[in-house]
């Protein structure tokens, strides 16, 4: 059994949590947009949609929802009951017909995702199935701790992507990574960020003077992602393709941000704008602009960390070491930006397994993953009433901030997310080639034996 002991031992936990999220801990808030998105796109198209609609998602996300409504409708007659002890059951059948395939489709999603960290599990610790075993629970309760939004949102789909790049790219398949990364841009912004590191890791692997293949790999990269904007343009909605940026630009500062608790605890409320919970204000208004000032410093610092240790990592260091430059850019940008929604911790989700988990600490540190993944989770959907606090009277769509307990779950959450990234940042930072970055087997080479 020795190929599938690791599977074998977490396949019992995997089933019980998926089959008590897809059939009852499902939120369902997204899927019902993403089910109009889906609708619209394919009654006309989606330059249409882009067109006359302004849209919150770029094109291929609106492509995978009209994707799932095709599922959708090859369900059998009565498939929406099955997930009728979901706490926001949908009255219109079309929306509860939509959420039952979003489901599946992300329940195969989830368990390709399981199985990719499973294979590279198996070449990272060839001989240590207890390692093994270890990355494929850290993940299976990671996903599992962002339990209610696990299949209702399409982050999942950003964390496998970058996954499945992430593989291409120590295997020595860079065009592919890039054009992986360049198809999950058009489907959510997010993995443009990774990119730089992308081609760090490349030129690395290439022989010869790192210089000259860094040059030629920006090349590469460049023309692979320019593919993006031009068929975005093309098939996506002309000179609107691009409207969702407008629609991201102006959100202010949400209130699952790390901004958030400071701002409340000054004079500050809770209102709804773009579809979510903002806090109002004039230092607000004027944190949300810094914010992103503080995205692309943070990020640029990330990746000048991140690109120092790929430079000095042998090949078997690079898988860890570029699953955890990625980690620790994505955890900066969640950090640093003016959103900060729960869902964001799928991106790592399928990443986090693949860290180094060699002594007793890195793997406690690697399980603080899921504990930011319960407090999220606690902080929305469960406890958000404390989070954006009562009503005030008279005053529409106005909430008077978090309560003790809200303001709580706002510092705990980013308290450990917070200790994580420096945890990540310091241990690349503090890279040695000389020192093994993962428990992988060395001769004295440094190599594998």
């Amino acid at each position: 059994m020795g190929r599938w002991h690791a599977i074998a031992a977490v396949a019992p936990v995997f089933v019980v949590t998926r089959v008590a999220i897809f059939f009852a801990a499902t939120s369902a808030t997204d899927s019902q947009v993403y089910y109009q998105y889906g609708v619209a796109a394919r009654v006309s198209s989606v330059g249409t949609l882009f067109r006359e609609y302004d849209a919150e998602y770029p094109q291929l996300a609106v492509l995978f929802s009209a994707g799932v409504g095709l599922v959708a409708d090859v369900l059998p007659a009565g498939a929406e009951r099955v997930i009728a002890a979901r706490p926001s059951f949908p009255a219109d059948t079309g929306t509860a017909r939509f959420q039952v395939a979003l489901g599946l489709v992300l329940g195969a999603i989830d368990l390709g995702v399981l199985l990719l960290i499973a294979h590279l599990g198996r070449k990272l610790q060839p001989n240590d199935p207890r390692t093994q075993t270890w990355r494929l629970g850290l993940y299976v309760a990671g996903t599992a701790a962002l339990g209610p939004i696990l299949y209702d949102r399409l982050d999942l789909v950003v964390g496998a992507v970058a996954l499945v790049s992430v593989i291409a790219l120590v295997s020595s398949r860079p065009i592919v990574a890039y054009a992986l990364l360049t198809a999950g841009v058009g489907f959510k912004l997010v993995p443009a960020v990774l990119l730089p590191l992308f081609v760090v890791a490349a030129a690395v692997q290439r022989a010869g003077r790192f210089w000259p293949a860094f040059a030629r790999e920006i090349v590469i990269a460049l023309v692979v992602f320019a593919l993006w904007p031009g068929l975005s343009i093309l098939f996506g909605g002309g000179d609107r393709a691009f409207v969702y940026m407008k629609y991201h630009a102006e959100r202010g500062v949400e209130l699952g941000s790390v901004y958030a608790a400071p701002l409340l605890a000054q004079d500050a409320s809770v209102g709804y704008a773009f579809g979510g919970y903002v806090v109002r204000g004039a230092a607000a208004d004027r944190v949300a602009k810094v914010a992103q000032i503080l995205t692309i410093v943070g990020v640029g610092l990330s990746f000048l960390v991140a690109a120092r240790a790929l430079r000095r990592c042998g090949s078997a260091d690079r898988v860890s070491v570029v699953v955890a430059g990625c980690v620790l850019t994505w955890l900066v940008f969640i950090l640093t930006g003016k959103v900060g929604s729960p869902q964001y911790l799928l991106w790592v989700a399928p990443l986090v397994p693949l860290l180094p988990l060699r002594t007793r600490a890195e793997r406690v540190r690697a399980v603080g993953f899921v504990g930011a993944g319960l407090l999220a989770t606690l902080t929305y959907p469960y406890l958000w009433p404390a989070v954006h606090g009562a009503p005030v009277p008279n005053q529409p769509e106005t909430w008077a901030g978090p309560t003790p307990l809200g303001f709580v779950l706002l510092l705990a959450r980013w308290g450990a997310i917070v200790v994580l990234t420096g945890w990540l940042a310091l241990r690349l930072w503090k890279f040695d080639h000389r020192a093994p970055f993962t428990d992988v087997p060395r001769t004295k080479c440094g190599g594998h034996p």
